[in-house]
């Protein structure tokens, strides 16, 4: 999942790492970084607010 974008809260964001309990990941407008919780981006895609940009090379 590193190097895979997604869009969360109308935000693009690529993902740079990953914690226990969070991605970490960049916005690609103003390279700002932000932290989510798997439980929010879990909660956010169940509802619509996020989702996957592409594959990733993990998919395939």
């Amino acid at each position: 999942m590193i190097g895979r974008k997604l869009v969360f809260n109308d935000t693009v964001l690529r993902v740079t790492g990953k914690t226990d309990t969070h991605w970490e990941t960049v916005a690609m407008a103003d390279q700002s970084e932000v932290n989510i919780e798997f439980q929010a981006l879990a909660d956010a895609m169940s509802n619509g607010s996020a989702w996957w940009i592409g594959r990733s090379e993990e998919d395939e």
